[in-house]
């Protein structure tokens, strides 16, 4: 047991110091406060004690500090807490509130006061609402402090950044304040009145570590320049041409696959200057030390993309350098030493899947396409029509589980259409083979559900989007499809700020497969074909797993069902002591 400052003991917790308060003297502090109404004290302790129970921490063993609560919060979604987001957010601020006011933290975030003169005038002079948006924060923090514009600094910014960790419950203050700083150069190259002085861009913590290819000699750019005309197959005559030419996306992925083997080569203490050709990449040794790189980034454990780019590189070796056999087969063999077997799903995606193992996140998702299309029927303009777009992408992907490519390059009257004039007879989405990653085509008939709520969104909603959308299904801008960049990310975005869930547009289609195999779990030449895989042994390799966790449940089924009509046995118990 320790004490603590409250004069209240409480269980032994090795990483809290004697004097650290815990949230359960502040529960006790708050309700002993006559300088607060009954009300707020049995609000504020009602909504500690629920934090703790939505985060499963115990009061009498959590420090009274917001650091304290930001991993925590960072899963935590209102969605699936069962709660509102009005609630949530009213729990936070009781919370935050209760430290503030035991002088558990500072305030420097929240002064109630409004800006001083300088920043004031500073604020009227933004015209752009992100802009203002994102530089709230600062310029309440700075204006609080009595900090003047021409005065703010990286080290300033830092102390914006230690009171976003210590007195606040964003859950992301890094990348709060790494959009402050764009928002302050972007101000500082628009507006006239801003004070001169930019601010250094903080490093991401996914900062990349492969150099552009002009970092590298004329020579060797050149090779990648030959090399990437032979996947395209542009002379089919030559005696080394390939059997069929690379898809564009393809392709670009063998280029970023060359420039990541050439850096790793650099990150490895070789000049880039000595890189002069893929002879020098295909060197035995330099091919080991590019490949210790990539391991040593993955602990030494090997991977399927690794592995994957030691047999893009051997391939340069055999068909571009032409190295002779026996180094050639030295590379064979170092390939097959950290060969991966290729178990179907990975453990990340496996991970997210196991989400809709709840019925309850399998409703939230089905029905959020409806749910949204609600949300749109309440919102005004261009906002309105982009939540709508998010819901006919969500149901397309549902009810046509295609790539996320395939989905944003739709084009009205020629891969999704009406089988009669007037939007008469079936709604169609037709993708011919050569726009498929597997080569193999695309045909769905959509239901009628799906139709009406597309119908919906090119009347209503998709004229608002742009002022010239053309036949695409998703616009973008200057008349072209939406890019897949930007239409997968902002379906990730929307499913996970309505649900909670962690779903990428990839993921759909696993999802797919997981819900009907579960109810029907031999049926994998379905999903091979609504999937549209070459090869059953692709769909096998994939969703076993599936079939393994509805034989699991069924089971499970038996055994209930046999302990329910299990007869008890009688049992004689008596007193009588045999004589």
């Amino acid at each position: 047991m320790t004490y603590n400052g409250f004069g209240k003991t409480c269980p032994t917790n090795p990483f809290m110091t004697k004097e650290l308060i815990t949230f359960a003297d502040v529960m006790t502090r708050i309700s002993s406060d006559t300088a607060l109404s009954t009300t707020k004290r049995r609000d504020v302790v009602s909504s500690i004690r629920c934090l703790m129970r939505l985060l499963d921490l115990e009061p009498t063993r959590t420090p009274a500090t917001l650091p304290a609560l930001h991993l925590n919060l960072r899963g935590l979604h209102p969605a699936q807490a069962g709660i509102s987001k009005k609630r949530f957010a009213n729990i936070k601020a009781d919370v935050a509130f209760a430290l503030r006011h035991l002088g558990l933290t500072g305030s420097t975030l929240r002064n109630g006061k409004g800006l001083g003169p300088p920043w004031q005038a500073l604020w009227e002079s933004i015209e752009d609402d992100q802009t203002r948006w994102k530089l709230s924060r600062l310029f309440r923090f700075y204006s609080s402090l009595r900090i003047d514009p021409v005065n703010v600094d990286d080290a300033t910014i830092e102390r914006l950044h230690r009171a976003l960790v210590e007195e606040s419950f964003v859950t992301d203050p890094e990348a709060t304040v790494r959009q402050t700083i764009y928002a302050w150069n972007r101000a500082h190259i628009e507006v006239s009145e801003w004070p001169h002085q930019r601010l250094n861009r903080r490093p991401s913590r996914h900062e990349g570590w492969t150099f552009p290819l002009d970092t590298f000699p004329a020579a060797f750019q050149k090779d990648v320049d030959e090399w990437i005309r032979r996947l395209r197959g542009e002379d089919p005559l030559a005696e080394d041409a390939v059997p069929k030419p690379l898809r564009p996306v393809t392709i670009k992925h063998r280029a970023f696959q060359i420039r990541m083997f050439a850096s790793a080569l650099v990150r490895r203490n070789v000049p880039a200057e000595r890189i002069t050709g893929f002879d020098v990449l295909v060197d035995v040794e330099n091919f080991k030390d590019a490949l210790r790189y990539m391991l040593d980034r993955n602990g030494g454990t090997p991977t399927e993309a690794i592995y994957g780019l030691a047999t893009a590189m051997k391939a340069i070796a055999r068909h571009h350098v032409k190295v002779p056999q026996a180094q050639l087969e030295q590379l064979t063999r170092i390939c097959a030493r950290i060969k991966v077997k290729n178990r179907g799903l990975t453990e990340k995606n496996r991970r997210r899947l196991r989400q809709f193992d709840d019925p309850f996140n399998v409703s939230g998702l089905l029905l959020l396409p409806a749910l949204l299309e609600s949300l749109a029927k309440r919102t005004r303009g261009r906002k309105a029509a982009v939540i709508m777009q998010m819901a006919v992408a969500i149901e397309l992907l549902t009810m046509t589980p295609v790539r996320i490519g395939n989905l944003a390059g739709l084009e009205l009257g020629v891969t999704l259409f009406w089988t009669r004039p007037g939007r008469r007879g079936q709604l169609l989405l037709s993708i011919p083979p050569e726009d498929v990653k597997n080569g193999e085509p695309i045909e769905f008939e959509l239901p009628k559900e799906s139709a009406v709520l597309i119908e919906r969104y090119l009347d209503g909603y998709r004229p608002a989007l742009f002022e010239n959308p053309g036949e695409w299904f998703f616009p973008g801008k200057d008349g072209r499809a939406k890019r897949p960049g930007s239409l997968g990310p902002q379906v990730k975005r929307i499913i996970y700020k309505h649900t909670g869930l962690e779903v990428n547009a990839h993921l759909m289609r696993h999802i797919g497969a997981k819900m009907y195999l579960e109810r029907y779990p031999h049926a994998y030449e379905v999903i091979r074909r609504v999937l549209g895989h070459a090869s059953i042994d692709t769909t096998t390799r994939f969703y076993t797993g599936f079939k393994t966790k509805a034989a699991a449940c069924h089971f499970d089924e038996v055994i209930l069902n046999l302990r329910k009509n299990a007869v008890p046995r009688k049992v004689r118990v008596t007193n009588k002591r045999r004589r």
